[in-house]
């Protein structure tokens, strides 16, 4: 469920813009945290110097390595939004094109967020100035890699339905349930261990989701299919859209067992982190004073 972020660039479009110019860089590729630089210079770089900024406020740079700073040996280092990376042994970069760097970042974008190169400062190999494109904002686009979570196994003809319904508060729209046996069917030989049998997206009304049953048809001479296991408990994890991060996730069931039974359960409410359930009616009889959320 890794999660890989990135837009496609057209790398003919970076080679005919701004030919002029000694040194023309372009964001190419964000995913994982991780910003691949690249470059294009028509003479040797010796000394490199930007600054990186994010419309994320969260965002800061942590490391710099590897590209052809790495291969021509150059000591790199850098601070919150300032990356230097330059020669002690006399070394440069050949003229050529190729990735310059890969900067690892903290910090989480969301849909429509930006990154820029801002304040390049290039030496050539006497110390001299070189010149440098107007770096063009990348911006960060999570499209290609929605939804979250994919269910990997093939249906069985078995399921367990499982109905989140709309008095869920805790849940935004676009957010993303993943339905989950801890315990299941992995592969055909019976491994046990977690598996997704079933994911949905919420938008605020009922969401139904078909959780896969597993079976295990050994004992007939038959495979074993991967899914759920009958009776083991219900377990669940949300993918929170605007934080771009995952849950470990609590429920409510107001409807039926909460496992995998080839039936139906109703959950009424999801608890994120310390929140509790439980009514939080100081008038009602069954007032309870830890509960952080009405159930």
């Amino acid at each position: 469920m890794k999660i890989v972020k990135y837009l496609l660039i057209s790398l003919t479009c970076l080679f005919s813009i701004a030919l002029a110019q000694d040194v023309n860089l372009q964001i190419t590729n964000y995913s994982d945290n991780t910003i691949e630089l690249y470059m294009q210079n028509n003479v040797e770089v010796s000394g490199v110097q930007f600054n990186v900024d994010s419309s994320s406020n969260s965002f800061a740079i942590q490391s710099i390595s590897g590209g052809s700073m790495g291969d021509a040996g150059f000591t790199v280092s850098n601070s919150a939004s300032t990356a230097i990376g330059f020669s002690l042994t006399g070394s440069s970069i050949p003229a050529g094109d190729g990735v310059l760097c890969y900067i690892t970042t903290s910090g989480s974008l969301v849909d429509g967020d930006v990154i820029s190169i801002v304040n390049p400062i290039f030496s050539g190999t006497v110390g001299n100035g070189l010149s440098v494109n107007d770096v063009a904002v990348y911006e960060y686009s999570d499209s290609n890699n929605w939804p979250y979570y994919s269910v990997d196994i093939p249906e069985t003809g078995s399921s367990t339905l499982f109905i989140f319904q709309d008095s869920i508060s805790t849940l935004s729209d676009g957010d993303e349930i993943a339905v989950i046996d801890n315990n299941g069917y992995l592969d055909s030989s019976g491994n046990i261990g977690e598996v997704l049998v079933g994911s949905g997206i919420w938008s605020g009304e009922q969401l139904e989701i078909v959780a896969i049953m597993g079976e295990d048809l050994s004992a007939f001479g038959g495979p074993i299919l991967p899914g759920a296991v009958s009776g083991n408990p219900l377990s669940l994890k949300v993918w929170k859209s605007n934080q771009q991060e995952e849950f470990n996730v609590e429920y409510n069931i107001s409807s039926g067992s909460g496992t995998f039974n080839e039936l139906f359960s109703a959950i009424s409410e999801i608890y994120f982190g310390d929140e509790v359930g439980g009514c939080t009616d100081t008038e009602a009889c069954n007032y309870d004073s830890e509960a952080t959320l009405d159930d």
